[in-house]
């Protein structure tokens, strides 16, 4: 469970500190707990979000302002922070784009994509309009080291999930590439192709530039000063119009939230937010916000070991009916979120379960039968706030129907490891869903995911048969049958997709067009009101 939300917001941290001083906790070195059985000791709050800017004013020169948070590089090999990721769609063309609902649009480098009958290859069509920013000219085998590169790449970047389903790469005499997949593709869904093209004579050398790229992006990078900041230039030869803001400056902050706070208080025109705020939930009024979702689902791990509380079906039915994902969205910093009790996701199928666990107390206490007054641990990591906060929510909705429940706070390392380990009756965690590999990996009996210790040959036959299904409609069919057997055998609880944002002053007119995989999208398009 990797790439786990780093922020940490001054609300949520306030609120976890309120529940856990009306609600006691305990604190032995590994673990912290509150709920029944829990006893009660002082822990000092955390360090508040907020932090000052280093600006002092903000220049009404036309230039935009953003902040980026300590990036480790500027090569796209290498970069892991997703802010920093988005910062470089700025320079870098992807090969696709999506639009809004994640379906394949134009605007990437490739001009035509079509999936061919046995549904493993997609054919690109590479345009010959496109320049690098030193001048040459972009071409089929510059896609094809692109995708090898970033799939084979040492460093777990930002993109290399992405591509893992990509089999082989090649550049035909036509000037097409050809791309395997490992798995039948959906040409209305390649988000995975949503990646940066690098310049082969640039990347593929001993020592390509860590802060200097060269991409054929609205922008390019004309300074990077170490440790300060970021400065980008428009690029008057970018294929899709010189952007109308000339210049934009990104300042280089020294802690998570500075960028925050520099917003907050005038200082910067654009910031992306990994999860949305009371920033963007509380301005709507003051600025533009952008939602897009993260891919990242969020859920409750059931422990399904023998002899496990929770390996009877009808107490995993119970919690559902008891779990309101709606309300854990609504009373913390989350604020946006979208509650879903399908496992499978709008970008990979569209498929719609005809029922759902409602909220009903009622029914939820009689499906109990003999595990009434049942203990339960609740492992959550103590490193995420809001999960904190989101898993004494639902200690009180359980505790409703009389189950016993311990909130445990683990260290990440040992909450991890008792996940592994199956030392919980639930876990608060998060995955991203992607791709049937990813969910795959979540439910299949052998899956890395798998932490329930759930062994279903029935739900391993139901995902092979969706990585392989071949055609449209074959296509819906096998994940509309997986949805629905997952959603009655109930192998994970499924609480919500998180959101993400893009916050955007309203000194600047036209609008973005974000999309979960690009979210800076159109900011060519941009322009300060005042200058108009």
């Amino acid at each position: 469970m990797k790439g786990r939300s780093r922020s940490r917001r001054l609300f949520a941290v306030l609120l976890c500190w309120a529940y856990i001083f009306l609600w006691g906790c305990n604190t032995p070195a590994a673990q912290e707990s509150f709920g029944d059985s829990a006893q009660s000791a002082e822990e000092s709050p955390g360090e508040s979000s907020s932090q000052e800017s280093s600006y002092e004013t903000i220049p009404s020169d036309g230039v935009l302002r953003m902040t980026v948070y300590m990036p480790e590089s500027l090569n796209p090999l290498k970069v892991q922070k997703p802010e920093v990721a988005q910062l470089l769609l700025t320079v870098f063309m992807p090969l696709v784009e999506t639009d809004e609902e994640g379906r394949t649009a134009e605007g990437g480098i490739a001009e035509e994509w079509e999936v061919l009958a046995d549904g493993y290859q997609v054919r690109l069509r590479i345009r010959q309009d496109v320049l690098w920013q030193d001048g040459a000219r972009v071409s089929s085998q510059d896609v094809v080291y692109s995708l090898q590169a970033l799939r084979d790449a040492q460093t777990d970047h930002y993109w290399k999930e992405q591509l893992r389903s990509v089999t082989a790469v090649t550049a035909e005499e036509s000037g097409d590439v050809m791309i395997s997949f490992s798995t039948p593709v959906d040409g209305e869904r390649l988000g995975m192709l949503v990646v940066p093209v690098l310049p082969e004579h640039v990347y593929h050398v001993e020592n390509p530039p860590e802060w200097e790229p060269v991409g054929s992006g609205p922008y390019r990078v004309d300074e990077y000063r170490a440790m300060r900041e970021i400065r980008l230039l428009a690029n008057p030869e970018y294929v899709g119009g010189e952007p109308l803001i000339s210049e934009i400056r990104v300042e280089i902050t020294r802690s998570e939230d500075a960028g925050e706070s520099a917003f907050a208080q005038g200082l910067t025109h654009i910031i992306y937010e990994e999860v949305p705020t009371s920033l963007s939930a509380e301005n709507i009024n003051q600025h533009t916000v952008y939602r897009t979702e993260t891919h990242r689902l969020q859920l409750l791990y059931m422990n399904q070991r023998e002899g496990s509380v929770l390996a009877d079906e009808n107490v995993r039915k119970a919690i559902l009916h008891c779990v309101d994902a709606q309300e854990l969205i609504d009373r913390t910093q989350i604020h946006q979120g979208t509650p879903s009790q399908a496992v499978v996701p709008s970008w990979i199928a569209d498929i719609a379960l005809t029922e759902s666990y409602e909220v009903d107390y009622q029914q939820a206490y009689s499906l109990l039968g003999d595990h009434r007054m049942a203990s339960l641990r609740l492992i959550v990591s103590r490193e995420e706030q809001t999960a904190i906060a989101q898993a004494r929510l639902i200690y009180e909705q359980l505790s409703q129907i009389g189950l016993q429940v311990q909130v445990v706070l683990y260290d990440e390392a040992d909450w991890q490891k008792a996940l592994e380990e199956g030392d919980y009756d639930l876990a608060f965690g998060s995955c991203r869903i992607r791709s049937i590999q990813d969910l795959s990996e979540l439910l299949s009996s052998q899956g890395t995911g798998n932490y329930s210790g759930r062994v279903d040959e029935k739900m391993d036959g139901l995902l092979e048969e969706a990585s392989s299904a071949v055609g449209e409609e074959a296509r819906r069919q096998a994940y509309q049958a997986l949805a629905e057997y997952a959603w009655e055998s109930l192998p994970i609880c499924p609480l919500y997709y998180s959101q993400q944002a893009v916050v955007v002053s309203r000194e600047l007119g036209a609008e973005l067009s974000p999309t979960p995989y690009h979210l800076y999208r159109g900011i060519e398009n941009l322009y300060f009101i005042s200058e108009t």
